[in-house]
């Protein structure tokens, strides 16, 4: 039977010059026994209509951070994100993956 987790993440810097950053988004882990990498839909974005290549950047980085928190365990997850932030300016991809690790490594700890 899978575990539930809910994660919410909010990690916003944005009065560096230059290294302003927004990383939110909620969502739902279905964490199961067996690695395998990350099953991930995303539900709802803002803006409703993101950029494309940001958008899939920003969702790899996100099952990249599930992977390599999960796969050590030998677990893997089916994921659904929601209100995925996703600004032109201020989405920095990896910034997604490090809270997604940070985040989801306290909540199994």
């Amino acid at each position: 039977m899978p575990m539930e987790v809910m994660l919410r993440i909010n990690d916003v810097c944005l009065s560096a010059s230059g290294g302003s950053y927004i990383a939110r988004y909620h969502a739902t882990l279905a964490i199961t026994d067996g690695a395998a990498e990350a099953k991930i839909e995303v539900a709802s974005t803002v803006p409703k209509d993101p950029d494309p290549l940001l958008l899939q950047a920003t969702v790899e980085h996100i099952a990249s951070g599930v992977d390599s928190v999960l796969q050590p365990r030998n677990q893997s997850a089916v994921m659904t994100i929601r209100d995925l932030v996703i600004h032109d300016v201020d989405c920095k991809p990896p910034r997604y993956k490090s809270a997604t690790v940070s985040e989801l490594t306290r909540l199994l700890s």
